[in-house]
């Protein structure tokens, strides 16, 4: 509890800038995701952008439930049937599944593993968000789904955490570029091996 106007005041302050860098740190990801899905020159199965499209469905769907609203009733009150609906979130679908496949191979060439109390963690989570309980989370959304969306949480963090934005400031124009981190090896090698992965889905 906050007993005084100072203690309130630094409280404000503290979430105004945990609010900044987190904005700070997600426009750079989008921006090292950006890059590596504008590397991938792979046209990508339709069947992937199709089952992408399944998910973000059911995710809206599950949200506005939790509000009392079905999806019928939303797509109704929006002037929309489901066709539309999809064709609205396309885009956004393939690009997911561009950033999923560079993600995963990120993480299987950095060793980024995820565990039964990861999974069981963001179970609970998800329970608390939606306030519902974990076993009908759990029948929303299978453990293999889970795991992949943990891992994808795993190796964005690896990306924040490893990646430096090269910003070149007045005078340091004629210095030597920096080496590649480990993360940036790390994303270049993912954008031509996700392009392996996913030839191999149309196979």
């Amino acid at each position: 509890e906050l007993d005084t106007l100072d203690e309130l005041k630094k409280s404000i302050h503290e979430k105004i800038q945990e609010s900044r860098q987190k904005m700070a740190d997600d426009t750079f990801e989008n921006q090292v995701l950006d890059q590596i899905v504008a590397n991938m020159t792979v046209e990508v199965p339709e069947v992937m952008i199709e089952n992408q499209l399944d998910r973000i469905t059911d995710d809206f769907a599950n949200r506005v439930a939790s509000q009392g609203i079905t999806m019928e009733a939303y797509l109704q009150m929006s002037g929309m049937d489901m066709d539309t609906f999809r064709k609205n979130f396309r885009d956004g679908a393939e690009r997911q599944v561009k950033i999923t496949l560079a993600l995963e191979k990120i993480a299987e060439l950095e060793k980024l593993e995820v565990t039964e109390e990861d999974i069981e963690e963001e179970y609970k989570k998800l329970a608390e968000q939606y306030g519902m309980p974990v076993e009908r989370v759990r029948g929303y959304i299978p453990e293999g789904a889970m795991k992949q969306d943990i891992i994808s949480i795993k190796t964005s963090q690896f990306i924040r955490d490893n990646t430096k934005a090269n910003l070149i400031k007045p005078g340091d124009a004629e210095k030597k570029p920096a080496k590649k981190t480990a993360a940036k090896k790390s994303t270049a090698k993912a954008a031509d091996k996700a392009e392996e992965k996913a030839d191999g889905e149309k196979k």
